[in-house]
């Protein structure tokens, strides 16, 4: 094997060291950012469902409400209807 030869395998030998330190490198980071979009969806999910059962007495009580305000529409409705139907 002559000297040039010989160089350049050394050198494609560095050249596909330093591509594999590289690509091992672009792993990791692809991992870490896997682990940190898993993370945050699930800090966001629990969020949402922490809030809601943060809210839910408010939200329930809401909707009594308006469930009784549709109640109390009909017996005004009813009331003032009434005398008008013919008997």
């Amino acid at each position: 094997m002559d000297e040039e030869t010989k160089e350049l395998a050394i050198r494609a030998l560095k050249i596909s060291e330093e591509n594999n330190q590289i690509l091992h490198k672009i792993r990791k980071t692809m991992l870490w950012g896997h682990i940190f979009r898993i993370f945050y969806w699930v800090i966001l999910l629990l969020s949402v469902f922490g809030v809601y059962f943060l809210l839910q007495p408010f939200i329930e009580g809401i909707l009594d409400v308006y469930k009784n305000t549709g109640v109390g529409f009909e017996k005004i409705l009813d009331a003032y209807i009434s005398p008008l139907k013919p008997q």
